[in-house]
């Protein structure tokens, strides 16, 4: 079973079950070992535990009879979008969502992983690519034709219309939830905690 926060997939190769091993053990070694008594006291007298997911966006795992989980619960309805989101929408065929979430904005990305995103986007003339960046100022995504700079983007609504085509995301469980909800494929590029094992999630189940 893969560890929450691994970096391993479900398979039973050796190096995949030494490595999950390793990163359960260091979770165990946090929450017993470096936890505070309170907490501890909390984790053991638990009745109920509402978990933030959903078996059918996970690896297959153990339960028990009193974990319920509510994966998807938070996903709001999708609003109309308006004029201006409309119009981006309509620009072209296809349109492809880059964000990568609040907590790792975008205009702190090292120049070459920045570059790297614009080279893409100037690949595919004929897609529209709304990107998710914090300074719309900044000359480096400017005067680029089919390339939308926006501070904030409705994700979710974006995400429930037909004419978004692809989301490139950093794999946070929020994000994940919202694209299977409204059936969007992903390409995930995760960069720490649990995106790498939801990025793990997407490959074998192919969205």
């Amino acid at each position: 079973l893969p560890a929450s926060l691994g970096v391993t997939d479900d398979s039973s190769s050796f190096t995949t079950r030494v490595t999950n091993i390793i990163f359960v053990a260091l979770s165990w070694y946090q929450q017993i070992v470096l936890s505070a008594t309170a907490e501890k006291d909390i984790l053991y007298s638990m009745n109920w535990v509402i978990s933030n997911s959903e078996p059918l966006l996970d690896f297959p795992k153990p339960t028990l009879q009193n974990v319920v989980e509510i994966g998807g619960i938070g996903v709001p309805e999708e609003k109309p979008l308006t004029e201006e989101w409309d119009r981006v929408l309509s620009l072209r065929s296809k349109t492809v969502l880059i964000s990568f979430g609040s907590v790792t904005p975008s205009v702190f990305m090292p120049d070459e992983m920045k570059k790297s995103i614009i080279d893409v986007v100037k690949t595919y003339p004929d897609i529209t690519f709304i990107w998710k960046y914090e300074d719309p100022t900044d000359p480096l995504v400017n005067g680029i034709e089919n390339l939308i700079a926006s501070k904030w983007t409705p994700q979710n609504d974006l995400l429930a219309d037909d004419r978004l085509t692809l989301f490139i995301t950093h794999g946070g469980s929020g994000s994940m939830m919202e694209s299977a909800t409204h059936g969007k494929p992903l390409i995930v590029v995760p960069l720490f905690g649990d995106q790498t094992r939801n990025a793990k999630i997407v490959e074998k189940y192919g969205f």
